[in-house]
């Protein structure tokens, strides 16, 4: 009889045969180290982001895919070797059916690998060796990439080929397609203090955005920096949004280093959590306005914690700035009379 155990936190698998005596082990992929770590660093479990996984710069070359080494954390087990085996998606290698004998179309036996301080390291170079499902992870264009189930037997001393042999499993998610380019709502927008962007929402799960300008322009002229279509690699992003977001504000003064009149281009691209990031959309021309006392009282009102509209994107820049004071002025001390001057209801 045989029984399994699987946790979903950490990769472990318990399997017992008759008469065969299992010990109990963990593994867990604890960090990704590669050319594709990303302005973030060295991807982690405890970041959240290890298990996003491999992505384009890692499986961009031969040398780039034996320069990325997977780690794993192996808790539980005595012995100095695992033996490693690698299938797709949940294709089944615990079967020894499925570890022997022609099959070149199922599972790759990694070989053995060593333990050591309770850590084993296996190259993305490794990991893809073989002809059977998944040694092309590096090639899909699957816009979530391919996922992988890796095998680790506790059979120092043998191929695995006994289906009553201990083994865990851990996946690894292989991305190698960066997002497409997003499409901004707007054309054009004006502000001083800031502007608000917004623009589709692109189909992956797990995308972010970054948003990236020329700074040393100020017309919405063509850059050679930033050019739409293209990865923008080596160029700081400006913001990186939370997941799902689509949309950022952005000050002309501060951050585009904009003087009054002035204007450049904000271009915005993907950004996954494995790491990939996306070509950059085409640009949305943003000016900076000079703004009156009406919409700077509003900005001071909102600051102090006054219930208070905001300007939208370009009023800032009309109407008459002697009147628009007067009613700021107005509505600040209607607000100070009902709340008093610590903002308490009276």
């Amino acid at each position: 009889m045989r029984t399994r155990i699987l946790l979903a936190a950490s990769a472990l698998v318990l399997v017992q045969a008759s008469g065969v005596s299992a010990q109990v082990f963990r593994v867990t992929l604890t960090s990704i180290d590669g050319p594709g770590n990303g302005p973030d660093g060295i991807r982690t479990e405890a970041e959240g982001r290890v298990n996003q996984g491999v992505n384009a710069a890692d499986c961009e070359s031969e040398a780039s895919r034996g320069a990325t080494t997977l780690t794993f954390s192996i808790d539980g087990t005595g012995n100095s070797q695992l033996q490693v085996w690698r299938g797709a998606g949940s294709l089944d290698c615990s079967s020894a059916e499925n570890r022997t004998g022609d099959i070149s179309n199922l599972c790759d036996d990694i070989g053995p690998e060593s333990v050591a301080d309770e850590t084993l390291e296996i190259t993305l170079d490794e990991l893809l060796m073989g002809t059977g499902s998944g040694s092309d992870a590096c090639e899909t264009d699957a816009a979530e990439g391919d996922v992988l189930t890796v095998y680790f037997f506790d059979t120092p001393n043998s191929l695995g080929n006994d289906d009553g042999t201990t083994f865990v499993t851990q996946q690894v998610v292989v991305d190698p397609t960066p997002p497409i380019a997003p499409t901004f709502e707007q054309d054009a927008v004006s502000g001083n203090s800031q502007v608000s962007l917004s623009w589709n929402d692109l189909t992956d799960n797990r995308i972010r955005y970054q948003l990236f300008a020329d700074t040393s322009l100020k017309t919405c002229a063509d850059s050679d920096l930033l050019v739409p279509g293209m990865v923008p690699t080596g160029v700081a992003a400006l913001e990186t949004t939370e997941e799902l977001v689509a949309s950022a504000t952005v000050n002309p003064t501060s951050d585009l280093r904009l003087g009054v009149g002035e204007s450049t281009r904000v271009y915005v691209a993907g950004f996954d959590n494995a790491e990939n990031v996306g070509v950059l959309s085409q640009g949305v021309c943003v000016t900076r306005v000079e703004t009156f006392a009406f919409c700077d009282a509003l900005d001071d009102m909102a600051r102090e914690g006054m219930d208070v509209d905001t300007c939208p994107d370009g009023c800032d820049a009309g109407g008459s700035g002697g009147a628009s004071m007067a009613f700021a002025l107005v509505a600040l001390f209607a607000w100070r009379r009902r709340f008093g001057a610590e903002g308490v209801l009276r």
